[in-house]
């Protein structure tokens, strides 16, 4: 991943001269979706994704294509980096009580494409540390907007839906105390919570709008926005438009719902002169049975582990293996790398 990543920024930064022609980078990064769940890769199968597979179908599909690691943190950090978690020292998952991240000398794709030029902004999930140097404001993005981890590190009202059930954030109203007895899930902009707790449903939305502001913000200046998904991490929950999106449950509408973010996205930054990068952070979490994914093939079902098969926290293949896909209309011609 992280050679691929280095080609990606050698190409935009030096495809032309000048920074009006170079192209935007958008890069989207699903939460805990498996091989199986793009479309493209089982076009036999119904898909949640109609949109985000007529992109893979028409730039480069992967069809062997392995994250940094199997579980978030680290593999957020490698994506970003180019590193592995043995170098950076980021090896496991960061927490509401984390005082640690990632590193504020590590060299991230933001810094770097701040440096070429390029607005820069992080929406979504960032789940590598909010302490100081840790925060995305340190690591070259100028903008964020999101979640500062997994949506099962916090309560929420409603809660979503969990396996086990997840609880609503509950009141400590002992001495007249209004304070909550757990932790409220944050929604951050730049460095203020604008929403504590925030409402899952409306996140899609909200993700939605700003990423569209973003993007339309100064169409003179090339943007680099990394779009990390707070789907389809439990708990699930969307919009009520998306109750009926598919024929499936609410992980298959949630799939659809995530798909409509990308298609409002790719919609307001245009295809002309657009890097699109997709994929995965890891497999699916399999324990959640009907409210998780699929690794497609990449069951191992001969393995026995409480945690959920050969997907997600193992490093067998479901849990790397991730749905990966570049679209670059003008540049990149259609064809898939088994």
């Amino acid at each position: 991943m992280s050679s691929l990543a280095l080609l990606l920024l050698f190409l935009a930064a030096n495809t032309i001269d000048g920074a009006r022609d170079k192209p935007n980078i958008l890069l989207l990064l699903a939460d805990d979706m498996g091989w199986g769940d793009l479309g493209a890769n089982l076009p036999h199968l119904p898909s949640s994704t109609p949109f985000l597979d007529k992109l893979a179908n028409s730039g480069i599909r992967f069809q062997d294509f392995h994250s940094g690691s199997s579980v978030c943190t680290p593999s957020r950090s490698a994506l970003l980096t180019g590193r592995l978690g043995q170098r950076t020292g980021v090896l496991n998952n960061f927490g509401p009580d984390s005082v640690g991240g990632l590193p504020e000398t590590e060299i991230t794709i933001a810094k770097i494409l701040k440096e070429a030029g390029y607005r820069t902004a992080a929406l979504g999930k960032w789940h590598l540390g909010l302490t100081q140097g840790h925060h995305p404001l340190d690591h070259g993005f100028d903008r964020y907007f999101g979640v500062p981890y997994s949506l099962d590190m916090g309560c929420s009202v409603p809660p979503g839906l969990d396996m086990p059930p997840k609880r609503s954030c509950i009141r400590n109203l002992n001495n007249g105390s209004k304070e909550f007895s757990n932790t409220p899930l944050p929604l951050y902009k730049d460095r203020d919570i604008l929403h504590q707790p925030v409402k899952l449903a409306d996140l899609a939305q909200l993700y939605a709008e700003f990423g569209t502001n973003f993007v339309n913000e100064d169409k003179n200046v090339p943007f680099f926005l990394l779009v990390a998904f707070s789907h389809v991490h439990v708990p699930l929950a969307h919009g009520n438009n998306f109750s009926n999106a598919t024929n499936g449950g609410v992980f298959e509408n949630c799939l659809r719902e995530m798909d409509w973010i990308a298609e409002e996205l790719v919609r307001a930054a245009g295809l002309e002169n657009t890097l699109i990068w997709f994929l995965s952070d890891n497999g699916p979490w399999q324990s959640k049975c009907n409210l998780a994914g699929s690794a497609g093939p990449y069951k191992g079902v001969w393995q026995q582990y409480n945690a959920g098969g050969s997907a997600k926290r193992t490093v067998w293949e479901g849990g790397h293996r991730v749905p990966a896909f570049i679209n670059w209309a003008p540049v990149i011609k259609v064809f898939f790398i088994k």
